[in-house]
């Protein structure tokens, strides 16, 4: 704090970076938008001369890389309300302001905007970039994704867990024609749900996940239902063209591990959607049984697909609610490697000294007498 000895007020100063950073400059935030104003956007008025908040409004909001949360720090929800209607009528919004506004004003700026669509028409960096676009460590707004498998390097399906304000996650696999009609050509594995669950475990990563659907993935077994219970907030798992847990075995797994099968008819065009429509249809149960309401907090709604997506109309969905939690394979198999370790802790039994003297020295002696024996039969 510092004090005015003239005006008698005592203040604090402090000093925002204007100018960008080369990263901002360069940065990935910018593939799919752009920071400027549209090139002589309200520059002049067709009755006199604009006035001075217009003006201040230009400056602004003439390069959104200048700005950071910092900057609206003590501006009051009136003016910042302001500047985002001046960028909404510029077509000239952006996630990056977006998430700046959603930080510095959750719960008025919830109210306008609520959900922020990103829908890329193609992929133009790789995924783990939209994935760091997404992310906010703590959670001031959350994310909905939707991605086709073909879309990821194999490294990257587990940077999926550094999305830590995740709630709803949708994989899918778009199928190619061939003369025997579509088939899924890849596909997640059993081995990357349990790479995700065992990330879970750590509680760094899918604390806030709530719906998991995964479409046309040939490479799923009933055993993933051991797994899916290490993710602490997951109650709702939505299956469709995946043929083998549609078997008799896969809804004995899924029921073993608490998870209850329905058939549903959901529309494979939006998760966020699916997400709504669940809680309208819930609002009758209990609240530990409906997903948290997605209205609480800013959303990210981000889709990247493959192009020309067939239609899945004609495959059954099948909802698996979660209706209690049973203990996690991966927690089992920790507990029995924790009770293996603590056992090898105890010290061996330690054998008889005496007896292992006794035994050393019956050997020399036997050995002491084949030797002489050996002198005896080769002396002249």
């Amino acid at each position: 704090m510092q004090y005015d000895r003239e005006s008698g007020q005592v203040y604090t100063q402090e000093v925002i970076r204007v100018a960008p950073s080369s990263r901002r400059l360069k940065g990935f935030a910018w593939v799919h938008d752009s920071p400027l104003l549209p090139a002589g956007w309200e520059a002049y008025s067709p009755v006199g001369a604009h006035s001075l908040k217009h003006m201040a409004m230009r400056a602004v909001l003439s390069d959104q890389r200048t700005l950071s949360t910092a900057h609206f720090k003590g501006v009051p929800w009136s003016i910042a309300r302001y500047l985002w209607e001046c960028v909404c009528r510029s077509k000239r919004t952006s996630l990056y302001l977006w998430k700046i506004f959603a930080t510095a004003y959750p719960a008025e700026f919830n109210q306008i905007s609520h959900r922020y669509l990103l829908k890329p028409s193609s992929k133009k960096m790789a995924v783990t970039n939209y994935l760091k676009l997404l992310s906010s460590a703590s959670v001031d707004w959350t994310a909905v994704v939707s991605l086709s498998v073909e879309l990821f390097e194999p490294h990257e399906f587990l940077e999926v867990a550094n999305v830590r304000n995740l709630i709803g996650l949708e994989i899918r696999t778009q199928p190619k024609r061939t003369e025997f009609g579509y088939e899924a050509t890849v596909s997640v594995s059993d081995r990357v749900i349990k790479g995700w669950s065992e990330q879970a475990l750590t509680g760094q990563a899918f604390e806030h996940l709530q719906i998991l659907v995964l479409r046309l993935q040939t490479g799923l077994t009933e055993h993933m239902f051991a797994y899916l219970n290490a993710f602490p907030t997951l109650n709702a798992f939505l299956m469709q063209g995946c043929p083998r847990l549609y078997s008799k075995e896969a809804r004995e797994m899924a029921e073993k591990h608490g998870w209850v099968p329905f058939v549903v008819h959901y529309s494979d065009h939006s998760l966020y959607k699916i997400i709504e429509n669940m809680d309208s249809e819930l609002e009758s149960q209990t609240q530990d049984c409906r997903l948290m309401c997605i209205d609480s907090l800013p959303v990210v709604d981000f889709s990247l697909y493959c192009r020309n997506l067939r239609s899945l109309h004609s495959e059954e969905q099948i909802l698996f609610r979660r209706k209690y939690r049973a203990t996690d394979h991966l927690s089992l198999q920790e507990k029995k490697a924790q009770k293996t370790h603590n056992g090898s802790d105890i010290a061996p039994s330690q054998p008889d000294s005496k007896q292992n003297k006794r035994v050393v020295k019956e050997s020399c002696k036997k050995d002491m007498k084949g030797l002489l024996d050996q002198f005896k039969y080769d002396s002249p």
